[in-house]
């Protein structure tokens, strides 16, 4: 739809999993308590069966 190759684009993590200090601040160095909010985000959402933050966008965070 767009004459933009994939590989272009930077990664993004999903918004329903990442850490809500590293969406805030792009300075803050990624560190174990990240790891562990979006392992329970992973696992909130296994076991619920829906994710536990709903972020369908950039904009909405």
């Amino acid at each position: 739809e767009y004459d933009i190759e994939d590989s272009m684009l930077p990664l993004q993590p999903s918004l329903n999993y990442i850490a809500p200090e590293l969406v805030r601040n792009k300075d803050t160095q990624i560190g174990c308590a990240a790891d562990i909010f979006s392992l329970a985000c992973v696992a909130y959402h296994l076991l619920a069966h829906k994710p536990l933050l709903d972020c369908n966008n950039n904009v909405k965070m």
